[in-house]
């Protein structure tokens, strides 16, 4: 879990507890980070 973004990057997605989701670096490279879990889905969906 992240408890805050290192210095470049910014949180762009926090859940409803307020937690850090997503974070994307600024600037010109292309860089996220996601938080999810796949195994939770994959009863549903088999590409999880």
């Amino acid at each position: 879990m992240v408890k805050e973004a290192a210095k470049g990057f910014k949180v762009v997605a926090v859940s409803k507890y307020n937690v850090v989701e997503a974070i994307e670096k600024e600037g010109e490279d292309f860089v996220i980070g996601i938080q999810w879990h796949p195994e939770m889905m994959s009863a549903e969906h088999d590409y999880m």
